[in-house]
């Protein structure tokens, strides 16, 4: 289902080039970033700018001697699997991948060329965000993951994070009252900050204490 999505709308239409639809500056940087990662600019200059913005994320990531398959999800639904829980997700991957391919063309663009202009950033930071993750710091965490998305991108935030911290606060909501236990596994992005999804919980009323912490 990913690839048949990405087949369909990862791609600009034929004879079409994503450099050609950046700014030159921003082209020049698209060239420089994907060499140094060690991919075909023909490759990347194929797909639309969302695709090109995952793309170059992900090789980001394994560059940095990470497996982004390796996560705290697959950890989760490894051991979920064997101890024969039930499960429930709350998107498909297609909501997700549609979270990206119906942006607006101008956001769209607008997400990679922020990225780009970001790039030298990317390794000093991702490191940071690495270790405040592993430290719990979620101030930091917030600063680091969410601070450009939300000063520099308002759109792409209020997308990718704070809709969907409202639609899984107002499920989370549901669970709560009624009777069960259940683990619920977010990304860290949406743990933290004043959109998190604790705050919303905090907003409707519930009592919301961070595990382990002082």
């Amino acid at each position: 289902a990913t690839l048949d999505m990405l087949r369909a709308h990862g791609f600009t239409p034929d004879g079409v080039r994503l450099s050609s639809l950046l700014a030159k500056e921003d082209a020049a940087r698209l060239k420089d970033v994907a060499g140094r990662l060690g991919l075909p600019l023909a490759q990347i200059d194929r797909m639309r700018p969302w695709q090109a913005f995952l793309a170059l994320s992900v090789q980001f990531i394994s560059s940095q001697g990470f497996q982004p398959g390796s996560g705290v999800e697959s950890a989760l639904l490894a051991e979920a699997r064997a101890r024969g829980r039930t499960m429930r997700f709350f998107e498909t991957v297609e909501q997700q991948l549609a979270l990206f391919s119906d942006l607006d063309p101008a956001t769209e663009r607008h997400l990679l060329s922020v990225s780009l202009r970001d790039w030298d950033n990317q390794e000093s930071e991702f490191r940071a965000l690495f270790d405040a993750w592993r430290a719990g710091d979620a101030r930091e965490i917030d600063r680091l993951m969410n601070r450009t998305m939300r000063e520099q991108a308002p759109e792409v935030y209020e997308r990718l994070i704070v809709a969907r911290n409202r639609a899984w606060a107002k499920r989370i909501a549901q669970e709560m009252r009624s009777p069960g236990r259940a683990l619920i596994a977010v990304g860290a992005a949406h743990l933290v900050g004043e959109d998190s999804v604790p705050a919303m919980l905090r907003a409707e009323g519930f009592e919301v204490t961070r595990y382990g912490a002082e």
